[in-house]
């Protein structure tokens, strides 16, 4: 990408980073108080029961017990939904907040502007993609993951329906793709391997503990990886406005009516925290 145009897409890793550091840090209080309510008690639960599940089979098939254990998957996994897009919304407004220097909105007040549904149906229209494209194989599944990235935040920020929400992050990240992975993927495989660290403490370990160290790791990450997403998708977003208006990064910083755009060039997050 040689010409001056194109280099209007270089997507600074450091500058997600930082931003989603300096919210995490900021607003830690409200975002894993509410992470240890809404997110931690599903995975612990989820967790619980197929330990119950290792520990007690006997190799036989018990139908009654299948059929009640589906029971409360099912339970879990919509609770579970609706946990998740409960609290990647209070990500995107947590971020839109403090990226424009706003104050928070009460949670109950942010549940009602969550547009459930469209967050739904992208979401699982993203997750379909995803496990086709593994199923093929795992390379294609990775780069739909990546390029399908940002669909949930595009939904909370521009209030588009699914499918466009679904273009337009195939659109903005096929700029930045390695970057965009680099970012991305290593958010989720660094969450990961600390999850299954945790999750190993259950072998020679009291149960209580296991649970308890197991519940503190799923807290403290559950939201890096909204953090890292909605920033990303906010630098994007900046980048697009200044490449298409045809101004650099600065000028694109300036506010556009009741919009605070982040600067992108020399500024960085001095605006964005003032």
């Amino acid at each position: 990408m040689g010409t001056r145009a194109s280099r209007h897409w270089a997507l600074s890793v450091r500058e997600v980073l930082t931003w989603s550091f300096r919210t995490y840090t900021t607003y830690a209080g409200r975002l894993l108080a509410l992470a240890l309510v809404v997110v931690v008690p599903v995975e612990l639960l989820f967790n619980l029961i197929e330990i119950h599940y290792e520990t007690n089979s006997s190799g036989q098939i018990e139908w009654v017990k299948v059929f009640t254990a589906l029971g409360i998957v099912s339970v879990l996994a919509l609770g579970t939904q609706l946990g998740e897009l409960f609290y990647s919304g209070l990500v995107d407004h947590v971020v839109e907040a403090h990226r424009h220097n706003e104050p928070v909105r009460g949670v109950a007040d942010v549940a009602r502007r969550i547009p459930y549904w469209t967050l739904f149906v992208a979401e699982a229209a993203a997750l379909l993609a995803v496990v086709l494209g593994t199923m093929l194989f795992v390379i294609p599944g990775v780069i739909v993951y990546v390029l399908l990235g940002l669909v949930g935040p595009l939904v909370a920020i521009e209030r588009q329906g699914a499918w466009r929400a679904i273009v337009r992050s195939v659109s903005l990240v096929r700029h930045v793709f390695w970057r965009a992975t680099a970012l991305l993927l290593g958010v989720a495989l660094v969450s990961e391997a600390l999850e299954a660290l945790a999750h190993s403490l259950e072998h020679g370990t009291p149960e209580w503990m296991a649970a308890g160290a197991e519940g503190l790791v799923i807290m403290l990450l559950a939201p890096i990886g909204g953090l890292v997403r909605v920033h990303m998708t906010h630098e994007l977003l900046a980048i697009e406005r200044a490449r298409t208006s045809g101004v650099g990064a600065t000028e694109a910083s300036r506010p556009l009516g009741d919009e605070v755009v982040v600067d992108l060039g020399e500024q960085h997050l001095g605006d964005g925290e003032r």
